[in-house]
């Protein structure tokens, strides 16, 4: 074992000496970046997932190969609220149930399904986070691990501004050589949030925010789980790079479609979807235009 380890740092510090010498001799330049995937390529990487009719179907079959047991629903919800973060307005989720109902696991197994440039992952963060992260929050997912990392205030103010405006602009003093300075900081969204928690309702005003999904918690679906861990596991055969290029090909270029249905929603008058509720009332805002907008089919 003790060999074993010495002939890995060896190995190590022969690579890390190489890549000192291939910076020192591009003049201390960093690597240029791959060059993008063409769009050509990228369809061809997806394959029969962009055609496919019924790939949420597809999807929940893929998502229990891959481990997940009885959350299929709330997987595809997960699985196109994600894909929405290519709107101007992103849909952003809040998981409730019990402790270690399987809210994290949930989202786990769907994210597996997306590319890392889709999301970042925080399990909490310190209330001016937000403002001072260097992550790029254009089209991409906030997933904050339990709802209780985002109690404070400040950033539970921060959060709602960037996914309620698309955009947060804070303004600091800071000391300078020429003295107290202020500086202007913006951080440019769409943005959109997924968390978890065990408590039945959030702060009202991230509640209004956030469409909530909860996770079954009944005496078949703990049977189904234990039958699960019980069985032999089998291999994951979920072909992941095939789903993160259909993403990265939505990314690529605008992908408008008609929703034929949206006029009669918004005008509905059922008692779940009154249209006198904040949310109902954001949610036509933003979906009328869609009605008449003409675009591509293929999506």
């Amino acid at each position: 074992m003790i060999d074993t380890f010495k002939q890995a740092c060896k190995e190590a510090d022969k690579k890390r000496t190489a890549d000192r010498a291939a910076k020192k001799a591009n003049g201390g330049a960093k690597p240029e970046p791959p060059p993008p995937l063409r769009i050509e390529d990228l369809e061809v990487a997806a394959g029969d997932l962009i055609s496919d009719p019924d790939f949420l179907t597809r999807l929940s079959i893929e998502v229990e190969n891959a481990g997940l047991v009885g959350e299929t629903s709330n997987a595809k919800i997960l699985y196109l609220a994600v894909t929405s973060r290519l709107f101007e307005r992103p849909v952003s989720i809040a998981i409730k149930g019990v402790s270690s109902g399987g809210k994290s696991f949930t989202v786990e197994q769907v994210l597996k399904f997306f590319p890392l440039a889709a999301y970042f992952v925080r399990t909490g963060m310190s209330e001016r986070a937000i403002i001072y992260s260097t992550e790029d929050y254009r089209h991409r997912f906030i997933i904050l691990f339990e709802a209780a990392g985002m109690s404070s205030d400040m950033m539970s103010y921060l959060i709602r501004t960037l996914l309620s405006e698309g955009r947060v602009v804070y303004e600091v003093v800071e000391k300078t050589k020429l003295g107290l300075r202020p500086r202007r900081i913006e951080k440019e969204g769409p943005t959109g949030l997924i968390t978890t928690t065990t408590a039945p309702k959030l702060h009202p005003e991230n509640e209004t925010r956030l469409l909530s999904l909860g996770v079954i918690d009944t005496p078949d679906q703990t049977r189904a789980v234990m039958q699960a861990l019980a069985a032999a596991a089998a291999a994951n055969t979920v072909n992941y790079p095939q789903w993160h290029a259909l993403q990265t090909w939505l990314a690529a270029d605008q992908r408008e479609v008609v929703v034929p249905f949206a006029r009669t929603f918004c005008g509905g008058t059922s008692n779940c979807c009154s249209p006198s509720s904040a949310p109902m009332r954001s949610f036509t805002e933003e979906a009328e235009p869609a009605i008449t907008r003409a675009g591509s089919s293929r999506w």
